[in-house]
């Protein structure tokens, strides 16, 4: 299938996009859906490692719920890929949170709902990161 210069052209400014936003960022929380499935865990992987190549950018992929299905298990071990629950870190320890395969107030990824912000450039960023994981995060769903 063919892209019309239209459809190349928001392509390439959401590729710009992107690329202004992790510009000088070296670390990045990458949040997968509960219970992940291959292809979760594949955009995960493409991420990480797109994160890394374009912008040196160390990454840990994190989910929610379990890993169930004995094919998704056999992937993660043949992968020997390090996934983490969102509760083995702390997400305010990154510079960049990413949703993949999901997005925020799904229902279907540890972070329970979208809280909108204002972001002031003199404000915490620990205390920002803080309010939004400890608002997000429902304690009867720890994993």
């Amino acid at each position: 299938m063919k892209m019309n210069s239209t459809e190349s052209k928001k392509r390439i400014s959401k590729l710009e996009r992107l690329l202004r936003i992790i510009e000088g960022k070296k670390t990045a929380l990458i949040v997968g859906h509960n219970n992940p499935d291959p292809d979760s865990i594949a955009s995960a992987m493409a991420f990480q490692y797109f994160l890394s190549e374009i912008g040196g950018i160390k990454s840990d992929i994190v989910f929610g719920g379990i890993i169930g299905r004995a094919e998704n298990r056999a992937l993660l071990s043949y992968l020997n890929l390090d996934l983490y629950y969102l509760d083995e870190v702390d997400p305010c320890n990154y510079e960049i949170i990413a949703l993949v395969d999901t997005h925020g107030g799904m229902g279907n990824n540890p972070i329970k709902s979208v809280y909108p912000v204002t972001i002031d450039p003199l404000s915490s960023t620990q205390r920002l990161c803080s309010v939004i994981f400890e608002k997000a995060l429902e304690p009867q769903q720890q994993f």
